[in-house]
C-alpha cells in the first residue's frame, strides 16, 4: 500500500510540475530566433521571403545579413529590431539605407566584409553600432544617445551633411568627402567626436 501511495504522489508531482512549466511558458514567452537574410541576389528588407524563417524581422529579433557572396540589401521600411550583424566571411554584403530610420535596442556590427550605406538615414535607439567594415554616411544623422565607434582598419566616409547626436568614437579612419559633419549637444543629444591616438581623420573637403 505504501508504494503504490508513493507512486501515486510521484505522479501528482510530476503533474504539477507539468502544469506549471506549461503555465510559465506562456507568462514568460521565449525570445525569438536569430533571422537570417538568406537572397543572395539582393533584395528588399521588407519582403519575408528573403529571409530565414519567413519573416521580416521585428522589435525583438537579431537580424543577420552574414551569407557570403556579394549582394545588396534595401532597408525599404522604418524598423525597430534588437539588433543587426552585416557581414559575412568572403564576398561584400552591403545593406543601404534610403531615407529610413533603423531603430536598434542592442550592440550591432558591420563586419570586415560589410558595407552600411545611409543615405539620409538614421540610426536610433538604445543600442550601438560597431564598425569593422565600411560606412558611407551620405547625408542622415544617429539619434540622441546613439553611440558609433570606428575600429582600427576600419572606414566611415561622410559623403553629404551628417548630423551626430550621439557619440563618435574613431579608432581607425574617418574621411570628410564633402558637406557639414553637426554635432547635436542640445539635451538630452549627446553629440561628441572622439578622434583616438593612432586614428585618423582625414578632412578631404573645404568645409
Amino acid at each position: 500500500c505504501s508504494v503504490l501511495d508513493s507512486a501515486r504522489r510521484s505522479l501528482v508531482r510530476a503533474a504539477r510540475l507539468a502544469l506549471c512549466l506549461l503555465g510559465t511558458a506562456f507568462i514568460f514567452p521565449a525570445g525569438a530566433a536569430p533571422i537570417t537574410w538568406t537572397n543572395t541576389s539582393g533584395g528588399a528588407w521588407n519582403v519575408a521571403a528573403n529571409w530565414n524563417p519567413n519573416s521580416v524581422p521585428g522589435s525583438s529579433d537579431d537580424a543577420f545579413i552574414t551569407n557570403n557572396g556579394t549582394y545588396t540589401v534595401i532597408l525599404n521600411v522604418s524598423p525597430t529590431i534588437s539588433s543587426f550583424t552585416l557581414g559575412g566571411v568572403s564576398g561584400l554584403q552591403t545593406l543601404t539605407n534610403n531615407s529610413q530610420t533603423l531603430s536598434l535596442s542592442h550592440a550591432s556590427a558591420v563586419n570586415t566584409n560589410g558595407v552600411l550605406g545611409m543615405n539620409n538615414g538614421v540610426l536610433n535607439g538604445l543600442g550601438s553600432l560597431n564598425i569593422s567594415g565600411q560606412v558611407h554616411w551620405n547625408g542622415g544623422s544617429s539619434g540622441s544617445g546613439f553611440s558609433v565607434t570606428v575600429q582600427s582598419n576600419a572606414a566611415l566616409n561622410i559623403e553629404s551633411s551628417v548630423t551626430l547626436s550621439g557619440v563618435l568614437t574613431n579608432l581607425g579612419t574617418v574621411n570628410w568627402l564633402a558637406s557639414n559633419v553637426s554635432l547635436n549637444t542640445n539635451a538630452p543629444a549627446t553629440g561628441t567626436f572622439w578622434n583616438q591616438a593612432g586614428a585618423l581623420f582625414d578632412i578631404q573637403c573645404d568645409q
